[in-house]
């Protein structure tokens, strides 16, 4: 390229908060550039839990039918079985919606369903296979983005607003110079792939199971299944020492209907390994920067939430940006900022809220979960929630749409 790209808006990272961003954006009329780093959105083992609070946003928009024709199971309850025991936790079936679910859709899909309709509108540009290297600032105001491309020049793309949604290694959070703050989730999950019998039942396309000091969990991805074996934090060294034959008795011990395909898994480089990682930025901005999504917020796999929060930031930040930035070539650093500053007063609160949440579960139950040499007795919280229809049905509003609800006003 080598040339210097002016526009309104630009925004670094292809993930859901980057992409329903620069569609919403795209459709008020808003000039955008999003750089996406890879070729495509076909990624090993993306979170495909999509909440109702996402769904409603979709139906809005009219593609909510497109997205969900990719379904691969609909989860009307959050569950999960401690020995031979279930326990129901969330019931999002009383939901006031059109989808009291939380339907498994798997990424890589919905983000190229984003992609298509946000190319419909000639004012976005979408830059695959480019990456956001640096920021660009002017008397401490960050005023663009140095995009690069393989075997191609590096370019500058000059912007009203820079957008960080380049995920939780986000490169332009790093040049920010914002600080985030790393909590320390007590696991890592090694994932892999079994294949997928047409007699394999596992209700709603997700299974989560504990029984002695093991916990595993099966999502329909649907040719196959994605396995995660839930460990201790830096436990994979002494579970590769122990060998893989000693990890798929474990597995079979929950799951025996893999019996007929264990020989599918050999090596250890079939697995990927999830160093789980949580943390929040205390600041989400800067004079013309804002950070969104996982860039801002780091999620743990608990309640498969991360999806839905960042597009949730997405909204909000829509909702706040388009009435500034709309038929305007140029916007006043102040009232811009104090816009970024509205974005992160509006959505800090949800974001922490789901995080103190995961970190309990994270405590109370996984931790001593995987510590438990015998069965494992759930924490009497989690009992008493399991009891209580009304009690379930809350938390499924709280997983379901976080503290405050965006709504779609642009």
């Amino acid at each position: 390229m080598g040339e210097t790209i002016q526009t309104q808006c630009v925004i670094a990272g292809g993930g859901p908060a980057g992409m329903m961003l620069a569609l919403l954006l795209g459709r008020a009329g808003v000039d955008v550039t999003i750089l996406e780093s890879h070729g495509n959105f076909d990624r090993d083992f993306r979170g495909d839990t999509v909440h109702p609070a996402t769904l409603d946003v979709l139906k809005e928009f009219g593609i909510a039918d497109e997205v969900m024709a990719f379904s691969r199971g609909k989860l009307e309850k959050l569950s999960m079985t401690i020995g031979n025991k279930e326990y129901t936790i969330a019931d999002f079936t009383g939901l006031k919606t059109d989808f009291p679910f939380v339907a498994m859709i798997p990424q890589e899909h919905f983000l190229d369903l984003l992609a298509k309709k946000m190319q419909s509108y000639p004012n976005v540009r979408l830059l695959m296979s480019t990456r956001a290297a640096d920021l660009i600032k002017n008397n401490g105001r960050v005023t663009g983005i140095k995009g690069e491309r393989q075997g191609e020049e590096p370019f500058d793309i000059l912007a009203s607003v820079v957008i960080a949604a380049d995920g939780r290694n986000s490169t332009l959070r790093t040049k920010s110079g914002l600080e985030m703050i790393k909590t320390a989730p007590p696991m890592d999950v090694l994932w892999f792939r079994l294949s997928k019998k047409d007699t394999d039942a596992v209700p709603g396309g997700l299974e989560i199971k504990i029984r002695q000091g093991n916990f595993i969990i099966a999502i329909n991805r649907g040719d196959y299944w994605q396995m995660g074996y839930v460990i201790l934090k830096g436990g994979f060294k002494g579970l590769k020492e122990e060998g893989m034959e000693s990890m798929k008795r474990n597995l079979l011990s929950i799951f025996p209907f893999f019996a007929d395909r264990m020989d599918e898994l050999k090596e250890w480089n079939q697995t990927s390994l999830l160093a789980v990682q949580t943390g929040y930025l205390p600041k989400w901005h800067l004079p013309g920067f804002l950070a969104i999504g996982d860039a801002a917020h780091i999620m743990s796999p608990v309640g498969g939430v991360g999806v839905n929060y960042a597009i949730q930031d997405a909204i909000c930040s829509a909702n706040i940006l388009v009435p500034l930035l709309q038929g305007q070539s140029d916007v006043s650093g102040d009232k811009l900022d104090i816009a970024l500053e509205t974005i992160q007063k509006r959505r800090f609160p949800s974001t922490r809220a789901i995080q103190r949440f995961q970190e309990m579960v994270q405590k109370r139950v996984i931790t001593q979960a995987l510590n438990s040499s015998g069965e494992f007795v759930p924490p009497l919280p989690m009992r008493i929630l399991s009891r209580f229809g009304f009690m379930r049905r809350r938390l499924a509003k709280f997983l379901a749409y976080g503290l405050h609800h965006e709504k779609l006003e642009v």
